[in-house]
């Protein structure tokens, strides 16, 4: 896929940590992308609609990464006492507080204060706070949802881009190729593109239930497509 320099988003290129006396802590793995403010520090969406400030170091924010891990993957649920954060409570994170605007699952502490430290995670970050206790709900973690496998596909019989045939906008511009046998219709005589439409499915690593699909025309050369 071909991508603009401008369109591409900074991210961390070092892990970053920053842990305060009051017993809450921040840990930001490398990839998580990160907003650069006129103040000098980063905007980061730790999840969702939660966004905080860091003073993360210039020299670990970049465009480019090493990638050691095969998937980014959810941080494990809680096998212990679980809580659930109520939406709008008020967490402190250092000296600063924020307002819940997601769904967060953390331990409850056994402790009995007015205010818990919880831990909390999500993909890339994880993070210490402090919650009025008040605003912690004890509850079953929910399953994870698994989908069903896709249906096989049924066999084509007709004419056919063959898997592996490079596939162009209108306009000519190689974008892709055939991870698969496409069905095509084939008028006659034979054009010397044969274009078909297609849907683009666009899913974040860090969010895999937030998904974008756009519809695309694509084209293949008509000399590529056999019976």
């Amino acid at each position: 896929m071909f991508v603009r320099r401008e369109d591409l988003a900074p991210v961390l290129t070092r892990p970053y940590a920053m842990q305060w006396s009051n017993g809450t802590r921040i840990k930001l793995a490398v990839g998580m992308p990160v907003v650069p403010t006129t103040a000098g520090d980063y905007l980061v969406s730790i999840k969702q609609s939660d966004k905080l400030r860091f003073p993360i170091p210039h020299a670990s924010v970049g465009y480019i990464y090493i990638y050691k891990a095969s998937k980014i993957v959810d941080p494990e649920l809680p096998k212990e006492k679980v809580a659930l954060v109520t939406r709008n409570a008020n967490l402190k994170l250092g000296d600063d507080s924020f307002q819940v605007k997601s769904t967060w699952y953390g331990v409850m502490s056994d402790k009995k204060t007015d205010v818990a430290l919880v831990k909390l995670a999500a993909r890339c970050v994880e993070l210490v706070v402090q919650a009025p206790i008040n605003t912690l709900r004890l509850m079953a973690m929910p399953r994870p949802y698994v989908s069903p496998p896709p249906p096989p596909p049924a066999p084509i019989v007709g004419w056919r881009i063959p898997v592996g045939t490079p596939l162009m906008t209108l306009t000519g511009r190689e974008v892709a190729v055939a991870a698969k046998d496409i069905a095509v219709q084939m008028p006659a005589p034979a054009p010397e593109q044969i274009c078909f439409d297609a849907t683009f499915s666009m899913v974040r690593e860090d969010e895999t239930s937030i998904r974008f699909t756009r519809p695309v025309r694509l084209c293949a050369s008509g000399s590529a497509v056999t019976r």
